[in-house]
């Protein structure tokens, strides 16, 4: 991109937010609120406490995803990694393959997890144990894979880390983890810590919408037509949003670093309470 075309970018992205705010006040007050939570620093902890759920939300609708997040608050083992990655929450999988998410492809080893999963009701994690499995090799890696370790070194402190290479970064993550994990879940931890964009549905609308993708990708494509794209524009959404985030100072948080967890929540909320029509 050119300076013209980050500038131009910029302001439309200025003029996106304004609309947000005065249009969606309840949507600006959870920007707000996720901007606060980012930590001011980020470590093994940190990342296992913005990641633990993440495999919740993977190839799900969110309100769904959700309702699986929900049972990690009924076990305090959840709190930290170690325990986790315990023996007491062993859990096997018995093979990969086309249908490796299937309950029956696991077997219930440790003693903790199967008193947890028999107090859970369907519909949460006791009928997806591949996402449980999926939580606990991310445990497993931040206690004993060096690789991992040395990913989240670079994480380092959020408000330095924004000309990081997420896609670069999040697949070196996925892979060091493992089942469970891919390029999008991975960025979404990111999105979390404040250091990339999650282009679900309706960041993917609104990045085309703003003229992101111009000229390759009109601004004038209808949302099915957005749609049918599917993830094969995602990773440039990322890359061309954290280039001109660069310039903008963020409305939710006096922390500069802010900006891409405000982009990226604005961005969505804007395509979602269906703004993207509404002049500023």
């Amino acid at each position: 991109m050119s300076p013209d075309q980050i500038a131009q970018l910029q302001a439309r992205y200025l003029k996106i937010r304004e609309v947000v705010q005065q249009h969606a006040p309840s949507a600006w007050s959870e920007v707000k609120d996720l901007c606060s939570a980012l930590p001011g620093s980020i470590d093994k902890n940190a990342v296992w406490r913005f990641g633990r759920d993440k495999p919740c939300y993977s190839n799900i609708k969110v309100n769904i995803g959700k309702r699986i997040a929900s049972d990690l608050k009924l076990s305090d083992d959840f709190e930290t990694y170690e325990a986790i990655a315990s023996q007491s929450w062993e859990i096997t999988m018995k093979r990969e393959g086309v249908k490796w998410r299937s309950n029956s492809n696991f077997v219930i080893t440790g003693t903790q997890v199967a008193e947890y999963l028999n107090t859970l009701q369907r519909g949460g994690l006791a009928s997806y144990v591949w996402r449980l499995y999926a939580i606990r090799k991310l445990a497993i890696a931040l206690k004993n894979n060096a690789g991992v370790s040395a990913l989240v070194d670079q994480l380092g402190s959020s408000s330095q880390n924004i000309c990081l290479d997420t896609t670069i970064w999040a697949k070196k993550f996925a892979r060091e983890v493992g089942m469970g994990w891919g390029y999008v879940t991975a960025n979404h931890l990111l999105t979390d810590l404040g250091l990339s964009i999650k282009p679900d549905l309706h960041v993917r609308r609104a990045a085309v919408r703003m003229g992101l993708l111009t000229p390759k990708v009109p601004s004038s494509l209808s949302s099915a037509e957005i749609d049918k794209l599917g993830s094969k524009i995602d990773e440039q959404i990322v890359a061309r949003l954290i280039v001109i985030s660069r310039g903008i100072t963020p409305a939710a948080s006096r922390e500069p670093a802010a900006i891409l967890r405000e982009l990226d929540k604005t961005l969505m909320e804007w395509s979602y309470k269906n703004l993207m029509d509404t002049p500023a």
